[in-house]
């Protein structure tokens, strides 16, 4: 099997996706962007206009102020009707306050001018205190050609006072008019600002992509020269070596027969076992080696470094396999005088419960089993070797080291105990190497 270089050169698609993915990207950063921009501008033209329909509330609040106060000079002040319109007058300027309080929650930074406001409006009522106790003290306005003199004097200064509120009433409701006015010209230029930067948004998502596909293209072309070429071609000369056999697949496997005798009935019995196995080795590129060694077996757990059980008995004699299976998969790599290697080793044992004479459970992994019986194994292992020095003659010194980090699950952990068990291992090795070399093999 032969490969060929110039193929392998023009399939080169890993920039193109690079280049892909970058654009769509830039497209999803841009999208993402408009769509804040465009939310934040919407929370603060919401915020405005819920502002302004307080203020529009607080200015109808504002022009009743002078009708409750005049209610108060018409109707007796004993009266229900009296004490109605003097309640109603009052009311006015906390339903006023409440509403400037909540304008400025939306919009706190207009909470030095509601304030103001809130103290003209503070001022109106106190003038209208005035009116409220001359109509508390008088037959009102109703009375008519009952009046007394003295009556129609103090309802002419209610009136008088009456028309002062009016006036300062009216000079409040256009002070909240302009308010109600500034919000709604700031809303109309967030409106525009915000349109302005979505199209500056726009044009810059357009010259980004135009620029980021420009960059990528040229990335691709060098890329593809310099840091796709020459690895293919490599890996084409690595391909046509293991096409002529530079690598090693081993595929295997063992069967296994066991016998138990129950000496009570006289019994004997059998179960048929076994375990296959593979292992691929190869070497991707030159001093980098890839290998896996994996097994898989229905009682082999002896095959595993004793680690497993093969079976397990249940109370009549008969004869229940477990399964078990293990890997150990890595790389070596070996560059001048360093070897660099890293391992991992997984053990994993099936549980298999059974139910002794007594109605207990028995076997592997049941409940209430000892934390030795272990479902999985597993070992990561990071390795160097270094050659210090060497010499055909005499030998050879090398410096190693190892640092592994193992973990065991067990099937049953008793409560309040870990989960799992875990360790840290470091090992360090000075080595030197008698000369010579391992015999031929014929």
């Amino acid at each position: 099997m032969k490969i060929d270089n110039l193929s392998l050169q023009t399939k080169a698609l890993i920039p193109l996706a690079v280049m892909c993915l970058a654009v769509a990207g830039i497209v999803g950063f841009g999208a993402w962007r408009l769509d804040d921009l465009s939310r934040s501008a919407g929370e603060i033209i919401a915020h405005r206009d819920k502002a302004a329909i307080f203020v529009a509330r607080a200015t109808g609040t504002t022009m009743m102020a002078p009708y409750s106060a005049f209610g108060a000079l018409v109707y007796d002040g004993s009266s229900p009707e009296g004490r109605t319109a003097q309640a109603d007058f009052s009311s006015q300027f906390d339903k006023f306050n409440s509403l400037m309080d909540q304008a400025s929650q939306y919009l706190p930074q207009y909470g030095s001018t509601f304030a103001g406001l809130k103290a003209k409006s503070q001022e109106i009522g106190e003038k209208g205190k005035k009116i409220v106790a001359i109509g508390e003290d008088s037959p009102g306005l109703a009375a008519g050609k009952d009046l007394k003199p003295d009556d129609l004097d103090k309802l002419a200064d209610g009136a008088r006072a009456v028309a002062e509120v009016d006036a300062d009433a009216r000079k409040l409701a256009g002070g909240l008019l302009a308010v109600s006015d500034t919000m709604i010209n700031e809303n109309a230029r967030s409106a525009a600002d915000m349109a302005r930067q979505s199209q500056f948004a726009l044009i810059a998502l357009v010259i980004a992509g135009l620029v980021s596909a420009l960059v990528a293209g040229a990335m691709t072309v060098w890329i593809s020269t310099m840091k796709t070429a020459r690895p293919l071609a490599e890996l084409s000369r690595r391909m046509n070596a293991l096409a002529a056999g530079d690598f090693e697949v081993e595929i295997g496997g063992v069967e296994r027969n066991f016998k138990l005798y129950n000496p009570v009935t006289s019994t004997t019995y059998t179960a048929t076992g076994g375990g296959g196995f593979l292992d691929l080795h190869v070497e991707l590129f030159k001093g980098f080696r890839v290998l896996t060694n994996n097994f898989w077996s229905d009682g082999g757990g002896r095959y595993i470094f004793g680690q497993a059980p093969d079976l397990i008995a249940h109370a009549d004699g008969s004869i229940s396999l477990i399964h078990a299976s293990s890997t150990v998969s890595g790389f070596e790599e070996t560059y001048k005088k360093t070897m660099i290697y890293a391992y991992y080793g997984g053990i994993y044992v099936g549980r298999n419960v059974a139910i002794d004479t007594t109605g207990k459970p028995v076997g592997y992994g049941y409940t209430g089993s000892s934390s030795s019986q272990n479902r999985t194994i597993q070992e990561a292992t990071f390795c160097f070797n270094q050659t210090i020095w060497k010499n055909a003659k005499y030998g050879a010194l090398n410096f190693m080291g190892q640092y592994s980090y193992l973990t065991r699950n067990p099937w049953y952990v008793a409560s309040g105990q870990p989960a799992n068990a875990n360790i840290n291992i470091l090992f360090f090795n000075l080595r030197y190497t008698l000369p010579g070399s391992a015999p031929t093999l014929k």
